[in-house]
C-alpha cells in the first residue's frame, strides 16, 4: 500500500493546493469522482490514448 500513502502525500503538496485554489474558480459545483481501491501494483498502460508519434526509447 505504498501508493495510497504516496497519494496521500500529494494532497499536501503545495502545487496541488495552489491547482485546487486555480481550479475553484473554474468549476460550478463540487465535482463527482468514484473512489475505489483496486488490486494489482504500479499502473498499467491506458486503453483509450496512445501517442501517434511514439518515441524509440
Amino acid at each position: 500500500m505504498a501508493l495510497l500513502g504516496h497519494r496521500a502525500h500529494l494532497v499536501h503538496d503545495e502545487r496541488f493546493k495552489a491547482a485546487m485554489e486555480t481550479m475553484a474558480d473554474a468549476v460550478a459545483a463540487t465535482p463527482q469522482i468514484v473512489n475505489a481501491e483496486v488490486p494489482g501494483q504500479g499502473w498499467n498502460a491506458m486503453a483509450e490514448l496512445s501517442p501517434r508519434h511514439p518515441s524509440s526509447d
